[in-house]
């Protein structure tokens, strides 16, 4: 209804909710309830015989225009909260309200408004990412920095987008180049927040091409940054880009897993007590990550257990691959090799299905999973990555549940 009102505008003449009663009493509009909402829908037919008479009439565009700044007013409301504690709620409305959110973008990207439809990008990456529209999310915000008209704000925002989004899909060096741009961007508004968070996304993948000094030192401005902000989470979420400097480089004699262990203790401390879930949820990840690298299953299964129930709560299917990927490391320092193959199946599976290629997983590919091979056999381990491929997520979270 809210929205409704914002999209018919003043001048109407009646009551919004007078004018939706008396539609629907004619069968013109059906009533629904979602994600604890009122919604009502239209046939096919009827909205697009309402288009047509918004057209006739002159108001189309105008329409238009207010449709699309209520759905980018809504976009930017969300986005916040796509990482914090009440994350579930705020995805399943957008994912409801996904065809507008569409229309609003196709309209910006029709009408030439590059700061709305950068704007947009920049609200909507987190839900592309988390909800499996990685693809779709790439091509939209690729579109918006082509347009005219955007503000260095709304550049910035649909940078650190189109760098999310390339990071997602294991693109580290179009992230880079869009988040070197980001950064670029925020010192030139002097705001030490935005400063700082530019360089914690930047970080990840600059440590994947160059050394760790010059990383750290980056980080390092950052983190002063955040101190003297005496902002917590960006705290956390600095030192969590330290440890993933230790651990996540593709150069091996620059790993340190001693040290990131450090940080990523350092992060989990910062961030205990504030509302930043997906940053307590990965961080509790890494924690898993490195203690099963460090032969430490016992520990590692209480934090990757923790950590994969924060993302199944807040329905992020981003997470599962890794976290399965995970299980199957477990299993693998347990010699439960039939266990271990099955999982390896489910997460190229899930891969897939979250569009994400963070993991770029076959069953042959998975560290140390060649040992559960042999010792099944060839012909059997290929039996049991399918049977793994043909899980649900529900039977996935099932096996995982279990210890067998």
């Amino acid at each position: 209804i809210e929205h409704a009102e914002d999209v018919c505008g003043p001048g109407l003449g009646i009551d919004i909710l007078d004018g939706i009663s008396a539609l629907g009493d004619q069968g013109l509009l059906r009533r629904i309830e979602s994600t604890g909402q009122s919604r009502f829908l239209m046939l096919e037919t009827i909205r697009e015989f309402a288009v047509e008479c918004l057209a006739a009439g002159g108001e189309e565009e105008a329409v238009r225009s207010r449709h699309a700044r209520a759905y980018l007013g809504f976009a930017e409301a969300a986005a916040p909260m796509f990482t914090r504690r009440d994350v579930r709620s705020w995805l399943d409305l957008s994912e409801t309200d996904h065809d507008n959110l569409r229309a609003a973008f196709a309209w910006a990207i029709e009408r030439q408004e590059g700061e709305v439809a950068q704007r947009l990008s920049g609200a909507l990456w987190r839900f592309w990412q988390m909800r499996g529209h990685l693809r779709e999310g790439r091509e939209k915000v690729d579109a918006a920095l082509r347009l005219p008209g955007g503000t260095p704000s709304s550049e910035l925002a649909a940078r650190e987008a189109a760098g999310g989004l390339a990071y997602w899909q294991a693109d580290m060096r179009a992230a880079e180049v869009h988040y070197l741009i980001a950064l670029d961007l925020a010192r030139q508004t002097g705001d030490p927040a935005l400063i700082a968070n530019a360089i914690y996304n930047i970080s990840s993948p600059r440590a994947a091409r160059i050394g760790v000094d010059e990383v750290m030192a980056m980080l390092d401005e950052g983190l002063a940054l955040a101190e003297s902000l005496g902002d917590r989470a960006l705290i956390g979420r600095l030192h969590w880009g330290r440890g993933g400097v230790h651990y996540l480089s593709e150069i091996p004699e620059q790993e340190n897993p001693e040290a990131a262990l450090v940080e990523y203790g350092l992060a989990a401390e910062y961030l205990a007590g504030t509302d930043e879930i997906f940053d307590i949820g990965w961080t509790e990840r890494m924690l898993a990550s490195v203690l099963l690298g460090l032969r430490r299953a016992e520990e590692a299964e209480v934090h990757l257990r923790q950590g994969l129930r924060m993302f199944v709560e807040a329905g992020d299917l981003s997470a599962l691959p890794l976290h399965v990927a995970d299980f199957v490391q477990l299993a693998l320092a347990r010699d439960q090799f039939d266990r271990a193959i099955v999982l390896a199946g489910a997460a190229s599976a899930l891969q897939t299905y979250s569009e994400t290629r963070l993991l770029d997983l076959v069953v042959n590919d998975v560290k140390g999973l060649e040992r559960a091979i042999d010792g099944v056999g060839r012909e059997r381990a290929e039996k049991l990555a399918a049977e793994g491929q043909a899980l649900s997520v529900d039977q996935i979270l099932d096996r995982i549940a279990t210890d067998e």
